[in-house]
């Protein structure tokens, strides 16, 4: 079961999981890390995190319209996913009527000794049969 999950699943790109800062910040991110609060005050030291704050939300504000239109298609396939299931649904229920309706029709032969159930399965049968058949004409 392991291996069919593992075949569904896209291989991971080289790297993936490892993020590398542009090389103009790669000395930045470890020169952060190992600051203390005094170094944190210098004036340097804040300009360099006010830039990385400036920065950080401009991708942000580029990166907003990204995510609205996310929600707005996962509104969209979810409508769509539910449009089908019930169209087949319908589909599964047309097919039934008609199943039904031409096996009526078939074993009214075998009713027909006794006067009203051999008609009455016949036109029941071909009444299953033609609304299995309008509902096909109309859905589409």
């Amino acid at each position: 079961m392991a291996d069919r999950e593992s075949v569904d699943q896209e291989p991971p790109e080289p790297g993936a999981g490892l993020q590398i800062a542009p090389k103009g910040t790669q000395f930045l991110k470890k020169g952060y890390r190992d600051l203390d609060e005094a170094e944190m005050l210098t004036p340097t030291a804040v300009r360099f995190m006010l830039a990385e704050i400036d920065r950080l939300h401009a991708e942000a504000t580029e990166l907003k319209p990204f995510r609205d239109r996310s929600y707005a298609l996962e509104t969209r396939v979810a409508i769509l996913e539910e449009k089908t299931k019930s169209s087949r649904a319908f589909e599964v229920l047309s097919g039934a009527c008609l199943t039904v309706g031409a096996a009526m029709v078939g074993y009214s032969r075998y009713l027909w000794d006794t006067a009203p159930n051999g008609y009455v399965a016949l036109g029941l049968g071909i009444a299953l049969m033609v609304g299995g058949f309008v509902a096909r004409l109309v859905k589409r």
